[in-house]
């Protein structure tokens, strides 16, 4: 028994970690070497009382309780150095084992390998723009401040681990993946590439996105970053659209200026070979002088409406800009419309119809602009039809009990149709489909859909228009009213 006592002792001396058996009261039976070093090392007696050899209660305690919890580790620092206690039970001898590890080394790299973390991390939460990484599976392995916000999140923490799917934007999951995917596989990076994302609040916005490829020995990730490029996004489609809008009128006015040479010059060159005509005959030459006289006249006249049709373009615009709005019949207005523009459809035998439903409409409206609205596009649609017929379909659009109601014109025609390309063009002011030199049906100056418009616009309304070449066009306007009182309760009534 003696020697046996004795080899044990040896085995507990000759192990290379500080080691120490106690009893169940933790009472100090044996240790070795490497433990008296440390208890040298403990001057506030944390570990042992010298006097009595036994372990220090709170300390035991804090080992039984992580040996209860299934964690017979413990960390403890003396001085500094830091050890693992590891503590293991004997119930059937009623005493402990406890192993001490020196994890200084190990304890001062995680210490350094944090701190190095948190620079990281400070560093990437300093970054204006919106920063994550993710594994070659698309998940998330860190981010920053502001794109965990973004997503939602407390902190950066609880991005880690998730995926796309996870996040806000989750509809759009596959194809964010997809992206990350193309950059692993491609070894090559995707830069400053515009992406639409949806924000938290159901608005979406333009992202400029960068993802880098990040390869190691044994791992792979992509590296994203992100910024709000909406406000850019929106003034390059400004630009994009003013520029448009430029070459658009540019050409409005290149054609304006051919026309003009036309309608202008053509007169004057008139007037003057017929002037020169005139100079050349010979007094008994009544007849032929009658008649030249006569052409001088006609293109003097041409170019005196031309003239006047330039200056009652502004007489126009200014008188019916002055009027108000006033009470209304809608029949009535159609009416005169329609007497007006009735001899010049029969000219060119052409059905001009309309129709109003309910059949009598009374509103609240600016009349003068509302008329020259629709006498330039009934009189533009008979114009532009050789056959067949112009209609015009009257409704009232509204709800029940209430004065605001919507006025609906359609106008429309069999006419020669508009191509799909020049459907706005032809709102543009001075815009002619048929240029001058080829209008052999009298002065058109152009003015006509672009006022349309325009009065459209001052009254709150919209006017759209639908075409196709050789089967016609169909002009939709519609126009906020009012109701009269008088005429609201009458309809409310008859309901």
């Amino acid at each position: 028994m003696k020697e046996t006592t004795l080899e044990f002792k040896s085995i507990i001396h000759q192990y290379p970690k500080p080691l120490v058996i106690t009893d169940s009261h933790f009472k100090v039976l044996y240790a070795n070497l490497y433990f008296e070093q440390i208890i040298l090392l403990d001057h506030s007696s944390l570990i042992i009382n010298q006097s009595t050899q036994m372990l220090n209660f709170e300390f035991c305690a804090r080992l039984t309780d992580s040996l209860a919890q299934g964690e017979p580790a413990y960390t403890i620092k003396l001085a500094d150095q830091y050890y693992k206690v590891q503590l293991i039970a004997v119930p059937d001898h009623h005493f402990y084992f406890m192993v001490f590890d020196n994890i200084t080394k190990i304890t001062q790299l995680e210490s350094q390998f944090n701190h190095q973390n948190l620079i990281m991390q400070t560093i990437v939460d300093a970054i204006p723009q919106y920063v994550f990484w993710k594994n070659e599976h698309s998940v998330f392995e860190g981010c920053n401040s502001n794109f965990a916000q973004s997503a939602s999140f407390m902190n950066v923490n609880q991005v880690i681990g998730l995926t796309d799917y996870h996040m806000p934007w989750k509809e759009s999951a596959d194809k964010y993946i997809k992206d990350d995917q193309l950059v692993i596989n491609g070894h090559k990076p995707l830069l400053g590439y515009d992406e639409w994302q949806r924000s938290l609040d159901g608005t979406h916005k333009v992202m400029q996105v960068n993802k880098i490829p990040v390869f190691s020995k044994d791992k792979t990730s992509v590296v994203c970053l992100y910024i709000d490029n909406t406000e850019n996004y929106m003034l390059k489609k400004n630009i994009e659209e003013a520029n448009l809008a430029r070459n658009l009128s540019e050409k409005v006015m290149s054609d304006f200026i051919l026309n003009m040479q036309h309608d202008i010059r053509t007169p004057l060159a008139g007037i003057v070979g017929l002037g020169d005509v005139v100079l050349s005959m010979k007094a008994n030459e009544i007849t032929e002088i009658h008649s030249a006289v006569k052409d001088i006249v006609n293109s003097a006249r041409r170019l005196l409406t031309y003239c006047e049709s330039m200056v009652d373009l502004h007489k126009i615009q200014e008188a019916v800009n002055q009027s108000e709005p006033e009470a209304i019949s809608i029949g009535e207005l159609i009416q005169s419309i329609y007497e007006i523009e009735k001899p010049a459809a029969d000219t060119k035998g052409i059905k001009l119809t309309y129709q109003l439903d309910p059949k009598d409409i009374h509103c609240i409206v600016n009349k003068n602009k509302l008329e020259r609205v629709l006498v330039n596009l009934i009189s533009n649609a008979i114009k532009f039809t050789e056959a067949g017929s112009v209609e015009i379909h009257v409704n009232l659009v509204r709800k029940n009990n209430e004065r605001d109601a919507l006025l609906r014109f359609m106008i429309n025609d069999t006419g020669i149709g508009i191509h799909e390309d020049d459907l706005d063009y032809v709102f543009q002011q001075f815009s002619k489909l048929k240029p001058s030199y080829r209008d052999t049906k009298g002065l058109n100056l152009g003015f006509g859909l672009r006022l349309a418009k325009m009065f459209v616009n001052d009254l709150g309304g919209d006017l759209s228009l639908q075409s196709e070449v050789g089967k016609g066009s169909s002009f939709l306007v519609d126009i906020p009213v009012l109701l009269p009182l008088a005429y609201l309760y009458d309809l409310v009534n008859e309901c």
